[in-house]
């Protein structure tokens, strides 16, 4: 495991275990469960994204941790698409923007089964290995993105349970 998440390339140790837990517990078993509905439900509209703000406001009452960012948690992008959750600080002009864009990909799939609207960047429906669109707050950020490699998938699925 040390060779796909060497500590030298992360801020600390900490942050090289946190990048292998949650590619191992969460995002590789996501798209291992997405791989299992694309082959076994062909026809079921399945989208797939990856919420990459590391500056997303932390929800309120999680304790602070200096020496291990939350970064994009997962849930951390449920106050992007709900104002009623509570956060230590507000959102951004810049993630109030991407905020607007998940919100219309979100209501637009409600609607019609299909995230797609005019004007924003495509998200593919998802297949076997991705790809999924990435959601982040700055110019040209929303886009798809191969979370399956990015995630070192190929090397967990090699890894028994």
């Amino acid at each position: 495991m040390a060779a796909h998440y060497p500590a030298s390339r992360y801020p600390s140790p900490a942050l090289a275990w946190s990048a292998a837990l949650t590619d191992r517990s969460l995002a590789c078993t996501t798209l291992r469960a997405a791989r299992e509905i694309t082959t076994t439900a062909p026809g079921v509209p399945l989208y797939g994204y990856e919420f990459e703000d590391p500056h997303a406001p932390v929800p309120t009452g999680l304790p602070s941790l200096p020496d291990l960012p939350y970064g994009a948690a997962h849930g951390f992008e449920l106050a992007y698409l709900f104002s009623a959750v509570p956060t230590e600080q507000p959102l951004t002009d810049a993630q109030n923007t991407l905020s607007d864009r998940m919100i219309d990909y979100w209501a637009s799939f409600a609607r019609t089964g299909d995230p797609n609207t005019p004007g924003a960047p495509r998200w593919p429906a998802l297949r076997t290995t991705g790809p999924v669109l990435s959601l982040a707050p700055r110019p040209g950020a929303i886009r798809t993105g191969d979370a399956y490699g990015g995630h070192r998938c190929a090397f967990w699925d090699g890894v028994p349970e």
